[in-house]
């Protein structure tokens, strides 16, 4: 059921660990707090957690994730498996660092259609119609939990009414030295294959020329769809083959897995089966829902852990720290007053630049950030995500 890959609490464009940070604050110091301090990793911490609350920072969404609805069921488990309730269905999603959905990101991606949020579930998870009877319907709203992070609920009770049968793009074809074959040109398609053995229509054609003494190798086509609601997966793919357009036989003896490509043999090709006319394939049944979160926020505690925060602001985080620690340095030292006014302006000053350049790039117009009524130069909030906190 799981669509997604494995995600790290470390976002993109983040590699430094606290330790770096250390480094660079004891330098600026002159040495006069060793990096092994433990306050000083407790500034880090801090100064992480207060630029990371300034926003929902894009930097911090997670790709993109999906499960496939349940019949007439409404609650779905997408957190750390074992943790959610008896009543949810459990997604095998596993998002240990699952924060909070973004708004505007869930989707019934079956139908192309946004799931709008609402604060409240309704009285009944189906439709209620004139005959007084009550229908499951396709998805229209989805409710996210603050109090229970990982639960999302779907409304209406899906009716699975979903007979989406997967077909292939067009394949990739390349080739790799090997065999002693003429040049010649290949007309390549391919077809998904469920793990029953049915086998879906066939992508469309890709032509190739194939050099002297190298071999056709097809890539295996994305699946963005791993399993049926019945628990059958799309994890297989058949290539066929021809030097005549149109006339494409089947080349691999036995389906291929998905995360494998397919290369000619030193022989070339065969006289396979023909390439199937009509899909037998499963049936997805369930609507696809799609929707991204924010990471969640992490403390840190070891000097080997990654700040979450992109490394071109890493000089933003050191000033901060700076800050704190000419703090802890002028209760003995009142020349440090001058210190610990300096890196504050530095560090208040860059995180106005990391808010600029959000803005400069804004995704959508609930990702841009607002001054609050205060002005410019104050405290910013971010329309961006939803719940709000």
């Amino acid at each position: 059921m799981p669509i997604v890959a494995p995600v790290s609490a470390v976002p993109a464009g983040a590699t430094t660990t606290a330790g770096v940070v250390l480094e660079d604050v004891a330098s600026d110091m002159l040495q006069e707090v060793g990096e092994e301090n433990p306050v000083l990793l407790d500034y880090v911490d801090r100064v992480q957690r207060e630029i990371l609350r300034t926003s929902n920072w894009t930097f911090l969404v997670a790709p993109q994730a999906r499960f496939i609805t349940e019949l007439e069921q409404t609650d779905y488990w997408v957190g750390t498996i074992g943790r959610g309730p008896d009543t949810a269905v459990e997604t095998e999603l596993n998002l240990q660092y699952y924060g909070k959905i973004k708004k505007d990101s869930v989707l019934d991606r079956s139908n192309f259609v946004q799931l709008q949020p609402v604060a409240f579930a309704p009285l009944s998870g189906k439709l209620t119609y004139k005959d007084a009877l009550y229908r499951p319907g396709r998805p229209k709203g989805f409710k996210a939990y603050l109090d229970n992070p990982g639960l999302i609920s779907i409304y209406p009770a899906p009716d699975n009414q979903n007979n989406f049968q997967p077909m292939p793009p067009s394949p990739l074809v390349t080739s790799i030295i090997g065999g002693a074959l003429l040049a010649r040109t290949y007309y390549v398609k391919v077809t998904y294959v469920d793990s029953t053995g049915l086998e879906s229509l066939p992508s469309s054609e890709t032509t190739q020329y194939i050099p002297a003494g190298e071999l056709a190798q097809i890539a295996a086509p994305p699946i963005g769809i791993l399993k049926t609601t019945r628990g059958i997966s799309y994890g297989f793919y058949n290539v066929y083959a021809s030097t005549t357009a149109g006339g494409e036989t089947r080349q691999s003896l036995a389906p291929v897995d998905t995360t494998l490509p397919w290369t000619e043999p030193g022989t070339g090709l065969i006289a396979g089966a023909n390439i199937p006319t009509t899909s037998t394939i499963t049936p997805l049944d369930g609507y696809i829902i799609e929707f991204e979160y924010y990471l969640l926020r992490q403390k840190i505690s070891s000097t080997a852990q990654i700040i979450q925060i992109p490394d071109d602001y890493l000089d933003v985080v050191v000033a901060g720290v700076n800050w704190y620690t000419a703090r802890l340095l002028m209760a003995g030292n009142s020349s440090r007053v001058k210190d610990m006014q300096f890196w504050m302006g530095v560090y208040k000053d860059g995180l106005r630049q990391i808010v600029r350049d959000k803005n400069l790039f804004p995704q959508g117009p609930g990702d841009y950030m607002h001054p609050d009524g205060a002005g410019i130069g104050s405290t910013y909030w971010d329309a961006g995500a939803y719940p709000l906190p």
